[in-house]
């Protein structure tokens, strides 16, 4: 059975890889797993992003992506530490992202691992 369609989802094809990139995803990221480590009852899958794309109705007119329209992935709770610039039709993913948004993560990331 296809996962996909059973979900009610899109296959549109990847640049990079061959899995399907999802139709109904403001964003896709296409990766090449490293390695796996299983440890604590948990699969840790480390990856290499080959490709990036985002929904051109989700990027501003200085090309920074909106995140609140993008639904952002995130890791731990925290957004990828503000690394992705879509302002072009293939991202470079070693980018420095510069967005409006990035002053106060940085300041949350402060405030919160700051020493008492």
């Amino acid at each position: 059975m296809n996962e996909l369609d059973k979900a009610g989802l899109t296959a549109l094809p990847s640049t990079r890889v061959r899995p399907p990139r999802i139709a109904e995803c403001p964003r896709n990221f296409e990766c090449r797993v490293l390695w796996t480590r299983e440890w604590s009852g948990r699969l840790m899958v480390v990856g290499e992003v080959l490709a990036a794309a985002v929904n051109a109705d989700c990027v501003d007119a200085q090309g920074y992506v909106i995140w609140d329209r993008v639904r952002s992935a995130h890791y731990c709770g925290a957004p990828y530490g503000g690394r992705f610039v879509a302002a072009y039709d293939t991202m470079a993913v070693d980018m420095r992202y510069e967005g409006p948004e990035v002053a106060a993560f940085l300041a949350r990331e402060r405030a919160m691992f700051k020493e008492p």
